[in-house]
């Protein structure tokens, strides 16, 4: 009796553990799956109760990602970043300023804009508008400046043609620099950059003198760095608009580890301007910038899977295009291309010609086979950007998968007469020439073959294109299967 006492005993004790077991391991999953429903509350208190383990460690990464927010609503965020639209299509573009600028239309201009900056004042157009409507006075060349320099002429104390010229200084400046990274650049690059950022400084700083309530001026102030705290410029720009967001996103551009911050002090400044959302509802996406950042230094290591989660939690912030960028091309590292096409079209959706969003859609919908969405990505691309030779070649590539070797040939001249020194372009307009049974096709191929002698060559490029030439000249050692190149001058495209 004893012994089957035990056993009973101990059946119901092991019963018990497995599903006291079963139990935790459920509540784990629950509250993981759901802690940003629940809220920071209801998951502090469980953590205050269950102490230390992986569900609270889990909890405390989520908090710190979410800020104990809810997800953003993106019916709420396009609202407000197109609440301003009608204004946005009336108002003056880029190319029309300038325009009026060669004219001598100043007095025209000066009270055009100091009505965009009163009615910015008023709270009659949102940050984003008054944003849009002030770039229109910032170019990247010489011309501008010398224009600014006669509207000054005219309006001496003109806050708004300092504000531009000031600007337009900042943007040749960043120009100068180039786009490779810090160790990559040259030093003669960085002063360049510096000469036209201290020119662009001293206008800057003139504009908010005259004008204390230009929060561009202290945006541009701010994303400088080097001319004057940033600490400063941002404190100056709370006094007259305590709840701006555009300083503040420049000021948070600047915490970024590239430039000697770090992600917790992003992460801390991000927290602190949170509780005025009531009060600027758009401060709702500063965080986002923590995050995309983070998602960037991920790729660059490989990390992919954990850049695509830092770009999820971008998406949680604001799903801006900003933020549907981050994760599209992490997808697109991650060779998740079905993903990454979903993504790049939601971000597509809200801007149209971003020029990152349509590679990362045209690239993958083609590595996903999906070749109409990619053609239109690439028709797009080269028509924003008919200067860009590596476009016209990736259209291409493309139509020949697709055997359109007429618009394969096309395209690939066009690459060709854009960057002329470039041999894989060469190989390639060859190629499709001969595809076409054009007779300059051979004789570029020769020319691609005699250019490889002095200059470097992809060896696979080098051993087709005597394939190539051997097949078309009816040598017998041709082995291209099914090709018969006899009879160009039935071709259509024959041009001896």
């Amino acid at each position: 009796m004893g012994k089957s006492k035990n056993n009973k005993i101990f059946l119901w004790t092991l019963l018990l553990l497995i599903f006291c077991g079963l139990s935790v391991h459920l509540t784990w999953r629950f509250y993981k799956n759901n802690i940003t429903k629940l809220g920071c509350a209801v998951a502090d208190k469980y953590c205050s109760i269950a102490g230390e383990g992986d569900l609270c460690d889990f909890y405390r990464k989520k908090k710190y990602d979410t800020f104990c927010l809810p997800p953003a609503d993106i019916d709420e965020w396009l609202e407000y970043r197109y609440a301003n639209q009608d204004v946005l299509d009336a108002s003056l573009s880029s190319s029309d300023v300038i325009e009026m600028m060669r004219q001598g239309k100043f007095e025209e201009l000066e009270h055009y804009f100091l009505d965009v900056q009163s009615r910015y004042e008023n709270h009659n157009i949102n940050e984003l508008t008054y944003q849009d409507m002030m770039e229109s006075l910032i170019y990247d060349n010489e011309e501008a400046v010398a224009l600014y320099g006669v509207w000054l002429k005219e309006i001496p104390d003109s806050y708004i043609a300092r504000y531009g010229r000031g600007g337009t200084n900042t943007s040749i400046g960043w120009d100068r620099r180039g786009e490779k990274w810090a160790k990559d650049t040259p030093k003669e690059n960085w002063d360049a950059m510096r000469r036209y950022h201290l020119k662009a400084a001293d206008d800057l700083r003139a504009a908010v003198a005259l004008h204390p309530q230009l929060t561009m001026g202290y945006r541009g102030l701010v994303s400088m760095n080097n001319h004057g705290s940033k600490e400063h410029w941002l404190a100056e720009s709370l006094k007259y608009d305590s709840y701006n967001y555009l300083v503040r996103k420049a000021y948070m551009l600047k915490l970024r580890p590239r430039w000697g911050g770090s992600h917790q002090k992003m992460h801390e400044f991000a927290s602190s301007a949170l509780k005025y959302i009531d009060k600027n509802p758009y401060l709702r996406g500063l965080p986002l910038y923590e995050f995309t950042d983070k998602a960037k230094v991920y790729r660059h290591q490989g990390r992919y899977a954990e850049a695509i989660e830092a770009g999820s939690t971008a998406i949680y912030h604001r799903p801006a295009e900003t933020s549907y960028y981050t994760r599209a091309y992490a997808y697109e590292k991650e060779k998740k291309d079905k993903e990454a096409v979903m993504d790049a079209e939601k971000g597509l959706r809200q801007a149209p010609d971003n020029i990152g969003l349509l590679q990362v859609y045209a690239w993958s919908a083609r590595e996903d086979q999906q070749y109409e969405k990619a053609d239109d990505g690439y028709e797009r691309l080269t028509r924003l950007r008919p200067d860009k030779a590596s476009y016209w070649y990736s259209r291409g590539l493309l139509h020949y998968r697709l055997k359109k070797y007429v618009t394969t040939m096309q395209y690939w001249k066009k690459a060709h007469e854009l960057d002329p020194p470039n041999n894989k372009y060469l190989y390639w307009f060859a190629l499709a020439a001969i595809r076409n049974e054009v007779p300059a096709g051979l004789v570029k191929m020769r020319s691609f073959l005699e250019r490889c002698k002095d200059s470097k060559c992809r060896q696979t490029d080098v051993s087709w294109a005597r394939r190539w030439i051997d097949c078309v000249d009816g040598k017998p050692k041709c082995d291209l299967p099914n090709h018969d190149y006899i009879g160009w001058q039935k071709s259509p495209l024959y041009s001896p």
